[in-house]
């Protein structure tokens, strides 16, 4: 939490004394600790404002000191920050827009954009990756970027989470429905989401209800989010699977990078870090992760996804190296649904019977 530091208290002297006092505080909260039998360990974020430095109403210290906190845990949590004035307002703004998103889901101002995934063997469209965004009444459209930690560390996230797979849906049957061929979906599912008690139900609930044949649907996971509780993850992974669904990896490469985990989690997809393909042009180090990516992917039969893919070059090193599918500028922008539907057939991609004839079982299940 934030924390207020006069002169006298606890024989402070100044910022840096005060800076290392919070330094303290995050290196005891991180000494792990046994809940059940596991060892445990948590990070804390730590907000300073001085006094009388930064005035002397204990209200507005407090304020001072729990803003910092905030700005502590934005800028990637386990650290200190002082307070500012720009950092009043910052907060207020943080507040407006966690007020907004309670209401955004029922007042219909999310939409779903697409972007395709392309074979690089014959560049043909099979799946589409699905991409959030916000039509805020005030600040016009927003990307996830601008809203999801707002949504995360106020619990939004998991109604958002669950239109995002309903719309999917939805959109799949309109597809079906119209004719044209049906991808395979990508859903990136926040970390407060898969973390959700019966995640793994609501998904299963929401296939059921409308139908929707599980092989359309892949779920993408941040590798943060499959290293906290690795026991939960399994069994949520292994509940996942099940149902049929598929399960990729988002900007592998980027955070923890544990290879055990690909021995142990049943995935099927990896989608390497749009950093390292942005560099495949200028640097031997990213053509080098690139290609160590593609290796393991091959070796462990999993599916490989290029993100960022923005030139001929690195499209020519990705497909060289074996890369299946790619996505990004080079080919198309995130576009609304019925410009997939049309680029579905301009690629060539064809519908499976297979999937529709599924699809059909499960409405005369759901029936």
């Amino acid at each position: 939490r934030g924390h207020v530091f006069t002169d006298q208290h606890e024989h402070v002297q100044g910022p840096l004394e005060a800076e290392a006092v919070a330094r303290n505080i995050r290196a005891a909260q991180q000494e792990p600790f046994e809940v059940g039998g596991r060892p445990v360990s948590v990070s804390a974020s730590v907000g300073i404002t001085i006094c009388p430095a930064d005035g002397t109403d204990p209200v507005a210290l407090l304020n001072n000191a729990d803003i910092a906190m905030y700005r502590a845990k934005e800028q990637g949590r386990n650290t200190a920050k002082f307070s500012t004035p720009t950092m009043h307002e910052e907060i207020l703004s943080y507040h407006r827009l966690e007020t907004d998103l309670k209401e955004a889901v029922g007042r219909g101002q999310f939409e779903l954009l697409y972007q395709p995934q392309l074979r690089l063997a014959d560049q043909r469209v099979d799946a589409v990756e699905a991409l959030l965004r916000w039509q805020h009444p005030e600040r016009g459209r927003l990307s996830p970027g601008e809203f999801i930690t707002v949504a995360e560390e106020s619990g939004h996230i998991i109604p958002v989470g669950l239109w995002v797979i309903e719309e999917v849906c939805r959109q799949l049957k309109r597809w079906e429905g119209a004719g044209v061929p049906v991808p395979r979906v990508a859903i990136n599912v926040s970390a407060v989401q898969f973390r959700q008690r019966g995640f793994h139900d609501v998904v299963r609930g929401v296939l059921e209800s409308h139908a929707v044949d599980p092989e359309l649907i892949e779920l993408e996971l941040t590798e943060h989010s499959l290293m906290e509780d690795t026991q939960g993850t399994r069994e949520c992974l292994r509940a996942l699977k099940n149902i049929g669904v598929r399960l990729a990896i988002d900007d592998f490469g980027a955070g923890y990078s544990c290879l055990a985990y690909l021995r142990q989690f049943p995935l099927d997809v990896l989608k390497i870090d749009r950093s390292f393909v942005s560099d495949l042009e200028t640097s031997l180090d990213a053509q080098a992760i690139c290609s160590a990516i593609l290796s393991i992917a091959h070796r462990l039969s999993l599916d490989a996804v290029a993100e960022g893919i923005e030139s001929e070059k690195q499209l020519a090193f990705l497909t060289r190296n074996d890369c299946l599918y790619g996505q990004g500028f080079y080919f198309s922008e995130p576009v609304a649904a019925d410009r997939i539907a049309a680029l579905m057939v301009q690629s060539g991609a064809q519908a499976t019977r297979r999937r529709r004839v599924t699809s059909r079982r499960l409405a005369a299940k759901a029936g």
